[in-house]
């Protein structure tokens, strides 16, 4: 049990090693890319592109971590459900009349 027991927290630590080099991995990307970011808009700037300003302007605006979507819920109009209902019960009476059970 005991063999058992430090098998399980060797494995457990080695994982958090692979996430802690995986957190710091990320961040220095991310520090990396937002340096590539900063010397492109001095670039841009440099040369009186107004497109450096955008840079920045989308920086602030989106977070890093995209925000979840709420799910729009569609919705048919009264004339639509009467014409849906309406064409299902002719199907129904279709299959009924030609002996069926099941659609």
């Amino acid at each position: 049990m005991t063999t058992t027991a430090e098998t399980v927290g060797a494995g457990l630590g080695r994982l958090a090693g692979k996430y802690d080099a995986f957190v710091k991995m990320r961040a220095e990307l991310a520090a990396e890319l937002h340096e590539y970011a900063d010397k492109t808009q001095k670039m841009l700037s440099d040369i009186g592109d107004t497109a450096a300003v955008s840079i920045e302007q989308a920086r602030k605006q989106q977070p890093l971590v995209a925000k979840t979507v709420k799910k729009v819920k569609r919705r048919f109009s009264k004339a639509l459900r009467a014409r849906l209902a309406a064409s299902a019960k002719a199907r129904w009476a279709a299959a009924k009349k030609a002996g069926k059970n099941k659609l």
